[in-house]
Order: structure tokens, then C-alpha cells, then sequence
């Protein structure tokens, strides 16, 4: 769920040819959850040239933080 909330985000800042990897993922889960409605919301904290940095807050129903990533993306080119 947050690898993709970031990974869209990410793909948003991509030129025309451009890709991206995941390089690194780091996840910190504060607060179980067995059930209910959760909302990831991604964003790109840096994009530079070849690499870019994207965090992710996971919340419950209610608001409350139940889990905090950050990803390292690389871009890739053909050739």
C-alpha cells in the first residue's frame, strides 16, 4: 500500500523515456491494525536527476498514524 502511494507519486515527476526502481524502504509501524479503512498518502520529498527521496503516512479511519515509511527511488534511462 505505501510502496505504491509512493511509487505513483514519484512516477508524477518521470520525463518522457524515464523509469524508476525502488532502491531502499524503510518501514516504522506504530499502532496495530486488524480491521477498517486505512489512506496512505505518498509525496516526494526530493527528485533529483538520478535519484529521488518519498515518504508515506498510513492513517486510520480516525486520523491516527499507524505507519511511517520512506523510500530511495532511482531513475532510470534507456541506453
Amino acid at each position: 500500500m505505501a510502496d505504491l502511494a509512493m511509487g505513483t507519486a514519484f512516477a508524477a515527476t518521470l520525463e518522457e523515456g524515464e523509469g524508476f526502481t525502488t532502491v531502499q524502504l524503510a518501514a516504522n509501524y506504530l499502532r496495530a491494525v486488524k480491521e477498517g479503512l486505512l489512506i496512505a498518502t505518498g509525496k516526494v520529498i526530493h527528485r533529483g536527476r538520478s535519484t529521488g527521496y518519498t515518504e508515506c503516512e498510513i492513517v486510520d479511519s480516525k486520523g491516527r498514524m499507524v505507519a511511517k515509511l520512506t523510500s530511495t527511488c532511482m531513475v532510470t534511462r534507456p541506453g
